[in-house]
């Protein structure tokens, strides 16, 4: 999955779209999907323990950035 995240960011959003910012969110506790984006320059910027209701649980929100080099 970091390999399809890093082409859709590198070889089409980039230079296709010329998209410089992204912010992406996953839900807490879903350390696997963090992984990915941190493995793809996405730094943490922020986290909500209570955010909302997901299939009957409450859950927190993991928000990330990623910014171009450019």
């Amino acid at each position: 999955m970091s390999d399809v995240v890093g082409t859709l960011i590198h070889e089409w959003g980039v230079p296709r779209m010329g998209i410089r910012h992204i912010w992406a969110g996953t839900y807490t506790g879903n350390i696997g999907s963090v992984k990915v984006f941190q493995k793809n320059g996405f730094m943490m910027i922020y986290t909500n323990e209570i955010h909302a209701v997901a299939k009957g649980k409450m859950r927190g929100l993991n928000l990330l950035e990623w910014k171009s080099d450019l």
